[in-house]
């Protein structure tokens, strides 16, 4: 199952932790508030996979099949998933994460190692500082194969099988994730 999105968010993020480390020049004030925006960026994806995961285990934890499939395909519901960043508060700290962010990559970027500025440029204006509907969106997406998938199925045991073994697929690609996001967190902890 392909969950690029939060791939690429994950190993820019990384990319621009090491950048930030390779600065010595940076006053040690602003550093830590930079610092500071990059591990709080960790813990707001951290979060969203967490979100993802919880949806998907309790899915899979569904024996009756008509309900099943009805939980799979609403996995792209972009509004069901902007109401659970709201629940969970996601949005106002992407935003804050994202302005912190910005003035980072406006000042040091051309000194880092990150040479995709439109990596970066994902990251913080179109997933962070703008926030909750962009993420909500990624999140979706990332579950659209997933989604596609049970509205191809036949509803029969057999079609439950499968679907229940892809859902277990893409869970595994979260965690998976989820833990290239903390080594990642970690590697770039040692660091500072």
């Amino acid at each position: 199952m392909d969950i690029k999105f939060f791939s690429d968010m994950i190993d820019t993020l990384e990319k621009i932790g090491k950048g930030l480390i390779a600065l010595k020049k940076v006053p040690e004030k602003q550093r830590k508030k930079y610092q500071e925006a990059i591990g709080e960026t960790y813990t707001l994806l951290n979060s969203a996979i967490n979100l993802v995961l919880n949806r998907l285990g309790d899915i899979i934890l569904i024996d009756e099949q008509a309900e099943f499939f009805n939980e799979v395909k609403r996995l792209d519901n972009f509004e069901e998933w902007r109401q659970v960043e709201r629940e969970v508060r996601l949005c106002n700290s992407l935003r804050a994460t994202g302005r912190e962010m910005r003035r980072f990559g406006e000042k040091f970027l051309d000194k880092t190692a990150l040479r995709n500025k439109e990596n970066f440029s994902f990251l913080v204006f179109d997933v962070l500082e703008v926030g909750e509907r962009e993420l909500a969106d990624l999140i979706g997406e990332s579950l659209y194969q997933l989604v596609e998938k049970a509205n191809k199925t036949p509803e029969n045991s057999e079609g439950y099988k499968k679907l229940k073994r892809a859902t277990k697929k893409m869970r595994d690609a979260f965690r998976k994730e989820r833990m290239k996001l903390i080594s990642a967190e970690l590697e770039f902890y040692k660091q500072i």
